[in-house]
């Protein structure tokens, strides 16, 4: 398998990692109705970011610089939102909310990884 690919699958991976992850939280934590928003903004976001890797050639295939530079782009916008609603729910969470907590810190580390990756998208 080509490093082109194994990224692709691993950016894959994490992007559902987070939507299950926004799913989880806004099932099981008591959120306000701002916090509710943010999450579900957190939702979409890592959701369109995996339709859009989805709806790529594969990227051991892609040799234009410009489709890759205008995909990079788009998926960085998507992972703004992902870690800058993360970082406000892990301060805007409750402390008693381990699991949610958690939960939400890992995504806030899948979406500083997965900007690092998209970042290695050449």
């Amino acid at each position: 398998m080509t490093q082109l690919r194994q990224l692709s699958e691993n950016l894959c991976d994490k992007a559902k990692t987070i939507t299950e992850g926004a799913s989880l939280v806004l099932n099981q934590a008591p959120l306000t109705d701002a916090q509710r928003e943010d999450m579900e903004a957190v939702r979409k976001a890592s959701q369109e970011f995996h339709r859009t890797l989805l709806a790529l050639p594969p990227l051991d295939q892609t040799r234009d610089p410009e489709l890759l530079s205008h995909t990079r782009h788009q998926l960085r916008n998507y992972l703004n939102i992902v870690v800058g609603m993360t970082r406000i729910m892990i301060r805007e969470l409750p402390d008693n909310l381990l699991l949610q907590m958690a939960t939400v810190r890992t995504m806030h580390q899948n979406g500083q990884e997965l900007m690092t990756e998209v970042d290695q998208l050449r």
